[in-house]
């Protein structure tokens, strides 16, 4: 049953606010999906969406093997169908809330959820593994960034609540699974033997790295697998788009340092909530990493934001700046675009209040 709110915008538009109104009362279109011999295998079908809603990624069939092996422990116990979503603490902006990229967010997921109740009552449960902990050890020094993660969360929580999704949606935040202080200590430990392995493998080649000193050190504490060339090539591609005046040492230093906290997340157990330790579905609006061992993928799904057929942009929410774009001159609709787009129809020029009796939230637009 859809929960009633109501919704009031300001700063925009006359014909920019109906539609932005429109977009956050509407739902998705829920996606099809074929007859199925089991009740497992129609349940992972829709957990896993149609091409529009997915990433273009495709989903080994050793993946599927293993989905359907989750949900049949669940189906058994008729309880929701666990799903793990992780997502950075804030914007990539300081001080930056909410915005459409948020709600769209919550519209794909909860058109997943229905799309799995009409086959499976209990449906799906999600947890947003909110990485305030990981962001506090990778940007700790940035004036502000506390405040701006516990905004941002609170916000999320606020839009959750508002929405009606917050009996089958929980924001988990890392602070609440680990001390922060030991969390940056466990990471600040690893970060030179990740640091001494990356640059010895880089020399020797990544061949022959299974007998250099610092790759056994690496592994004495619990890494598991090499680096290989292209996750590498993967970290220093994003992160000198990102960052364009480091120099490769820098950018090095920034994969290690984040590495680091991968390992610390998976070494001090905090990669899940504990009630959802033992087996979930994760689900990533973040593009694959190239070269992750499949052994920690096999029941992973990456989706996006919006389905094809609303925009044919894509970016993480978190990382996103959600807006409402004019298209040929006629037609309003829902987009994603970077942080610093200079394109004139994508900044924020207004918010709207979503609220009802009990609570409210400010969403830019």
């Amino acid at each position: 049953m859809r929960k009633e709110f109501s919704i009031r915008t300001e700063g925009l538009p006359e014909r920019f606010a109906i539609a932005t109104s429109a977009f956050v009362q509407s739902e998705l279109p829920l996606s099809s999906s074929g007859d199925r011999p089991t009740l497992p295998e129609a349940i992972v079908d829709r957990m896993l969406g149609s091409r529009k809603q997915r990433q273009s990624i495709p989903v080994p069939e050793g993946s599927k093997g293993s989905m359907r092996s989750l949900v049949e422990r669940h189906v058994k116990e008729e309880s929701p169908i666990p799903v793990l979503v992780p997502m950075g603490p804030k914007k990539p902006i300081m001080d930056e809330g909410v915005d459409l990229a948020e709600v769209a967010m919550l519209k794909t997921l909860n058109s997943q959820a229905e799309t799995v109740r009409q086959v499976y009552s209990p449906g799906v449960e999600y947890f947003f593994r909110f990485e305030d902990v990981t962001g506090l050890y990778l940007e700790g020094g940035e004036p502000g960034i506390e405040r701006t993660m516990e905004s941002y969360g609170r916000g999320l929580d606020s839009l959750i609540r508002v929405l009606g999704h917050n009996d089958f949606m929980s924001v988990v935040r890392e602070s609440a699974l680990v001390r922060p202080e030991d969390f940056c200590d466990e990471s600040r430990g690893y970060a030179p033997l990740l640091s001494a392995y990356i640059a010895d493998s880089d020399r020797a080649g990544i061949d022959n790295a299974s007998e250099l000193d610092s790759f056994k050190a690496l592994q004495e504490v619990g890494w598991q697998g090499a680096v290989p060339a292209e996750q590498r090539q993967f970290y220093r591609d994003r992160y000198s788009k990102l960052y364009p005046e480091r120099d490769s040492s820098q950018i090095d230093g920034m994969m290690t340092t984040y590495l680091a906290s991968t390992l610390a997340r998976y070494k001090l157990g905090v990669n899940a909530p504990p009630e959802i330790a033992d087996g979930h579905f994760q689900l990533n609006f973040a593009p694959p990493v190239p070269g992750t061992p499949t052994g920690l993928t096999s029941t992973r799904m990456y989706y996006r934001v919006l389905p094809t057929d609303v925009t044919r942009m894509h970016i993480a929410f978190w990382r996103a700046k959600g807006v409402m774009k004019e298209h040929n001159s006629s037609e309003i609709k829902p987009t994603l675009v970077p942080w610093g787009s200079s394109d004139e129809q994508a900044s924020h020029t207004g918010n709207i209040t979503i609220f009802d009796s009990q609570d409210l939230v400010n969403v830019q637009a």
